[in-house]
């Protein structure tokens, strides 16, 4: 097909590969925690995913499935399984940060990261509400992004999982305000954690053995977690450990520019806390403290200026990289 585009080229490789009766299939990991990895999984694990996605979902034969995910990415990948195993009809678009939905097209089930929602709700006629059920991944949904998702019709899910995972083995329900802030487990699932506080996957279906994640949580019971923040981020700072996301959701309703919590060594403390903000700007940091209910030691202890925050491939932000940013800057002075 020498007309195709590079995106619709690769959807039909995956597809081809797919009939050709493949029985295992290789995902690159994102990288978000060090360096990225091929993993592969068997044809098996990925129609127990796609089913299980399926069941919690209801979605059943004829329903349409929109993908306007990079093909790179398993997330879209697993889309394309899920139409070809539930025999949903999958509408595939461009991958952009602003989704080309069409306004004709009544859409049951959709998957996209918060950059894309986020680009859509901010538009006037985006074809957004066309969409019925929404899972939104890749990155965690901020506080404003889920305020705005409270006006819209649709069904709106956060989704927990990751490359290891073939996606989501967890979601959250966005809209119900009667709900806790838990991420409830997918048909099969079930979780434990370890000393640490962290996440243990138990996916027989996906996963012969249990998968032990860096992900710290609050785990409510087998099927159900609050998550805190990743260990290999966290801020040991004083003797206490600081989550870096935790910090973060908190300064968000109240800084208007790019930013991200890192550290720097402290002869004192061993590790401060330090607000980076993007594009040269500055913060009255007494100012800030007063606005917003953070906790003694979740304070930053200094505020440096980067002209651009560090991002991987996927959009994630690059916290090795803006760790090994602001340590050099900080040398350098």
């Amino acid at each position: 097909m020498p007309e195709t585009d590079e995106w619709e080229r690769l959807v039909f490789e995956f597809v081809k590969q797919w009939v050709d009766g493949s029985e295992y299939f290789e995902f690159k990991t994102s990288g978000s925690t060090g360096t990225p990895n091929v993993l592969t999984f068997s044809r098996v694990a990925l129609v127990a995913s796609a089913n299980s996605t399926l069941t919690f979902f209801q979605l059943k034969p004829r329903m349409v499935a929109l993908l306007c995910l990079p093909m790179m990415y398993v997330a879209a990948k697993m889309m394309v399984v899920r139409a070809l195993v539930g025999g949903l009809n999958l509408l595939a678009v461009k991958p952009s940060s602003l989704v080309e939905i069409p306004n004709d097209i009544k859409i049951d089930f959709a998957a996209m990261v918060p950059l894309q929602v986020a680009t859509l709700l901010n538009q006037k006629s985006s074809g957004f509400e066309n969409i019925s059920t929404l899972i939104i991944g890749g990155a965690s949904v901020d506080d404003d992004l889920h305020t705005k998702l409270q006006k819209v019709s649709t069904t709106c899910w956060e989704t927990y999982g990751m490359t290891e995972t073939l996606t989501h083995v967890a979601v959250r329900d966005i809209k119900n305000q009667s709900l806790n802030n838990a991420f409830k487990a997918l048909p099969s699932i079930k979780f434990d954690a370890d000393e640490r506080g962290c996440l243990i996957i138990h996916a027989p279906n996906i996963q012969t053995k249990p998968l032990v994640t860096n992900d710290m949580v609050k785990l409510l019971n087998d099927c159900e977690f609050e998550w805190l923040g990743r260990a290999d981020w966290v801020i040991n700072s004083g003797g206490i450990k600081v989550s870096p996301e935790q910090v973060e959701k908190n300064l968000a309703n109240h800084i208007s520019v790019p930013f991200a919590i890192t550290s720097l060594p402290d002869v004192k403390l061993g590790e401060c806390v330090v607000l980076v903000l993007e594009g040269g700007n500055k913060l009255n940091s007494s100012e800030l403290v007063k606005k917003t209910n953070l906790l003694s030691y979740h304070v930053p202890r200094k505020q440096i200026s980067i002209e651009q925050l560090p991002l991987l491939e996927n959009g994630k932000l690059d916290r090795l990289e803006l760790r090994k940013m602001v340590i050099q800057l900080t040398n350098t002075k």
